[in-house]
């Protein structure tokens, strides 16, 4: 049986956390809210009418990427900070507030890339030989070379270490990486310690997280910063607002903190104010923002990873501001949380507690959600897309319906 439930969701405006790479933040309950746009919304999963192929494809709150089998890079959505990092013409949205476009463009520089890593306003991607280049907003640091400014085109992270993986962000206000021997570093705002450093400073390139461990997954959320050790545990840092630190523990930290429950991972997925795994039997697990974590949780959030309803083996997981999405090992897609926008892809705008199918019979090969959107290539190599269209970032117009 479908469990819905209706919840009053918050999303966080460009001025609150973000402004200006601050680097202290207020609690949630005081922090500015509006409403994510939701003209142009999709319920249903489409295949968008693109002029490039993509091979991966990596959603940021309303901007997407992708990768054409050659490693250049494609972006589409917002650019109202520069996110899609190119400087070919393009239309207006938002009542011709900020420019965007439907339209897949190329990022400036000729760069081929193996990994992208999206946040709200910037945008990385990971070379071949291990260096890092980001574009888009940059002032608390985003960019990660050290210069604390805006960028249209890609400019280089500066360090000497190369990675191996490049974190996502879900209006993290900054990113981490993991490097060739398994040593994390982030750089961005760190007022909440998301950094992971055992500070609370801005780090305008990137900074080593304190731990000796190896690891070889991250993200970020808004506020804190989780990743996955080579051991198969998972370990967060930062603010625990609704328990996303999963540690079982109220309060912050700066340094990484063991997630509780002394279960193995292997995948990890971090949205705005959640954070989920995969266990090495293929069970996802949740914790934090209540509506965000698969079944029923405490109004006050999960604070330490709870069993996703209906038991299913999972093989790959993804998560979006306040949802996630996970591919079963049949190549069945499932989403739930909050469906504002359509982001479940189940045919309605009802949130869900428990996971429900997306409406449609093609399997789906990897999926990446964003913001409240989410899009998926097929095992046949098609992109289907759901969920906000608003600046244009799934495909199509911004605001038709």
């Amino acid at each position: 049986m479908t469990i819905t439930r209706t919840w009053s969701v918050r999303t966080s405006a460009l001025a609150g956390l973000l402004a200006l790479g601050a680097c202290t933040a207020s609690d949630d309950a005081d922090t500015a809210y509006e409403p994510i746009p939701t003209r142009g919304l999709r319920s249903t999963p489409f295949e968008p009418s693109l002029s490039v192929s993509f091979a991966q494809l990596e959603l940021g709150y309303g901007h997407t990427c992708g990768l054409a089998a050659d490693g250049r890079a494609f972006c589409m959505g917002d650019h109202q900070y520069a996110q899609l990092g190119t400087s070919e013409p393009m239309r207006r949205c938002q009542g011709g507030a900020q420019p965007c476009s439907q339209t897949p463009l190329p990022v400036d520089g000729g760069h081929a890339f193996v990994q992208l890593g999206l946040d709200q306003r910037h945008s990385c991607g990971l070379t071949a030989n291990g260096e890092v280049y980001c574009w888009g907003f940059g002032e608390g640091g985003q960019l990660g070379d050290g210069l604390r400014t805006n960028s249209q085109a890609p400019v280089r992270v500066q360090t000497s270490a190369r990675f191996r993986f490049l974190g996502r962000g879900q209006s993290s206000g900054n990113l981490c990486a993991i490097a060739e021997g398994g040593q994390l570093y982030c750089w961005g705002i760190g007022g909440d310690g998301q950094g992971g450093n055992g500070t609370l400073d801005v780090a305008p390139a990137p900074t080593p997280v304190a731990s000796n461990l190896a690891f070889r997954a991250v993200g970020s959320g808004q506020g804190f910063a989780c990743a996955l050790a080579e051991s198969g545990d998972i370990y967060c840092w930062g603010r625990n607002n609704y328990g996303r630190l999963g540690t079982g523990q109220s309060g912050a930290t700066t340094v990484p903190a063991l997630v509780a429950g002394g279960l193995k991972y292997a995948a990890l997925a971090v949205g705005g104010q959640h954070a989920c795994g995969l266990a090495v039997d293929g069970s996802a697990h949740c914790w934090g923002f209540a509506p965000s974590v698969g079944s029923t949780a405490p109004v006050d959030g999960a604070t330490r990873p709870q069993p996703v309803a209906g038991r299913r083996s999972y093989r790959a997981i993804t998560a979006g501001f306040q949802h996630t999405c996970a591919i079963d090992t049949t190549d069945q897609a499932w989403c739930w949380g909050p469906n504002l926008g359509g982001a479940l892809g189940d045919g309605s705008t009802t949130d869900r507690i428990a996971p429900v199918p997306i409406a449609s019979s093609q399997t789906i090969a990897s999926p990446s959600a964003g913001g409240t959107g989410t899009c998926g290539i097929t095992r046949a190599g098609r992109l289907l897309c759901w969920g906000t269209n608003a600046y244009g970032q799934l495909g199509f117009e911004p605001g038709d319906p």
